[in-house]
């Protein structure tokens, strides 16, 4: 993402091609960012983005711009109306080999 960010791009968000969760999981996730999508004018990409990089004048944008509490900052980041860069990759089970996203916290 750093070389990416080097080239000039601002926004920088990778997506989920695939995931190694089990299907109880993965049918949360994929409802959650069709909920999403359907009901804001964000469109998060497919498969979810939980992280990013961005550049110092977005940050600067966003501190200014939105209060930290109860909101999403990928969705945040992509209400701007940037055009971010996204790229893909294989998102694997982590060390635990048990997601953390649970309906309580979101």
């Amino acid at each position: 993402m750093y070389n990416i960010w080097l080239k000039g791009e601002k926004i920088i968000i990778p997506h989920r091609i695939t995931r190694d969760d089990n299907w109880k999981s993965k049918i949360f996730s994929e409802t959650y960012y069709k909920i999403m999508n359907n009901l804001t004018e964000v469109k998060f990409p497919k498969g979810g983005a939980d992280l990013f990089l961005i550049d110092r004048e977005i940050i600067d944008i966003l501190n200014k711009r939105i209060h930290p509490r109860n909101t999403s900052t990928v969705a945040e980041i992509l209400r701007l109306g940037f055009n971010p860069y996204h790229f893909g990759y294989k998102r694997p089970l982590g060390i635990n080999q048990k997601s953390r996203w649970t309906l309580k916290r979101n």
